[in-house]
């Protein structure tokens, strides 16, 4: 079986330890540095995050809503934290590929090595995959079943029984004949939280090859 080098099988637990806590605050300076970048950027993150509900509406999206007063600031902020990390992410594996490579043969960092980069393209191609072509056709059809699925209440005896219980007026705030009786009310929390699990999702699965 081949040795590790010297240095490396010489070194202590308490070595190991401090030198996992240099690889990991080194990894976190990185993060928090992608995360500045991204509240910079915010506004362009988030035309992205909107781009397909743009499209599954023909340029016609719904408004999104805020139910609680920080929900906005939250959501906004958990974007760019996320958006931080993936974009800090090879700094970042960098960092975890020093630590973790001094215990491995050398066949080993080869493998890796051989691996690492298809891997980050194949995650990415899920994610650009996803946006381009998926999310758009998710996102209308929620809409759609939402819309088509939840029918208008039923008019049975209306005109007999509307006046005699005092409702006959009640049929101007019904919606107009054809429209939808269900309408969409999208948070922008939930809106998010949906695209960008399905995005990992995507990413994921992308790593089956």
């Amino acid at each position: 079986m081949p040795e590790r080098p010297e240095q490396e099988v010489r070194m202590t637990l308490g070595e190991h330890v401090e030198e996992l806590r240099r690889c990991l605050l080194r990894a976190l300076i990185g993060m928090a540095g992608g995360m500045v970048v991204c509240l910079l950027l915010g506004g362009h993150l988030f035309r992205l995050l909107l781009w397909p509900l743009s499209l599954a509406t023909g340029g016609l999206p719904p408004r999104l809503y805020y139910l609680a007063p920080a929900e906005g600031f939250a959501t906004y902020f958990r974007v760019c934290l996320i958006a931080g990390a993936i974009l800090s992410s090879p700094y970042g594996l960098y960092q975890l590929w020093k630590f973790v490579a001094a215990g491995l043969y050398e066949q080993e960092r080869r493998a890796v090595r051989k691996y690492l980069l298809p891997s980050v393209l194949l995650f990415a191609l899920g994610v650009a995959f996803f946006f381009v072509l998926v999310a758009p056709m998710v996102v209308r059809f929620f809409l759609v079943f939402a819309r088509d699925c939840f029918p208008s209440p039923p008019r049975w005896g209306l005109e007999w029984l509307g006046p005699r219980l005092g409702t006959g007026a009640a049929a101007a705030t019904q919606p107009a004949p054809g429209g939808a009786f269900v309408q969409p009310m999208l948070r922008i929390s939930e809106y998010v939280s949906v695209v960008a699990m399905l995005c990992l999702a995507f990413g994921v699965a992308f790593q089956t090859p």
